[in-house]
């Protein structure tokens, strides 16, 4: 369905129209969508951002010639430039996604490291060694380590791998099966 909007608009305005008081019409195009789970509604081939809070809910979108407007509630949430000329394209405003703060999450030891370390020296150096050998952070193999520390008590020596005669200079420990 297509729409012309007689409201007075003040933009793209001549003076001579402003001044004779011509109204002056926007035609759109009116389109009901849902906003997809990643925050997106389509329009034409291309995806256009809308607020996060609106996953999942029915909002308007005016297609214009040159941009895309969404409204919830009568309300415009989203403002974008149309994309006449490119195809499966996302476009996305500031401020509709915020960002993953993966970052922030792996900063610093795990809790796992926090309840090894600080007991017994040897053991530091073991959660050292196992975190220097494993993939990622280590949080798995500290994990199991501290499973067995909660199972049995303290972890006695006998139950960690013994270090081998250092060749070079670098010492080699023998891993348990539970630490890999």
């Amino acid at each position: 369905m297509f729409c012309i909007d007689l409201r007075p608009s003040r933009k793209g305005i001549s003076a001579s129209q402003f001044r004779n008081n011509v109204p002056v019409s926007t035609v759109y195009q009116t389109l009901y969508r849902t906003v997809d789970v990643a925050g997106y509604v389509q329009v034409d081939t291309n995806r256009y951002s809308a607020p996060e809070r609106l996953v999942g809910k029915e909002v308007e979108v005016h297609k214009l010639w040159d941009r895309v407007e969404v409204f919830f509630k009568n309300q415009k949430v989203a403002d974008h430039p149309r994309l006449i000329d490119k195809r499966e394209t996302r476009i996305t405003a500031k401020g509709h996604h915020p960002p993953f703060n993966r970052q922030r999450a792996h900063e610093g030891p795990c809790n796992e490291e926090k309840a090894l370390r600080g007991q017994q020296e040897w053991l530091d150096q073991f959660v050292e060694e196992l975190k220097r050998r494993s993939t990622g952070r280590g949080v798995m193999p500290m994990r199991r380590l501290l499973d067995l520390k909660v199972l049995s008590g303290p972890i006695p020596r006998r139950h960690l791998p013994k270090p081998l005669s250092k060749p070079s200079g670098m010492g080699f420990m023998i891993w348990p099966a539970w630490s890999r």
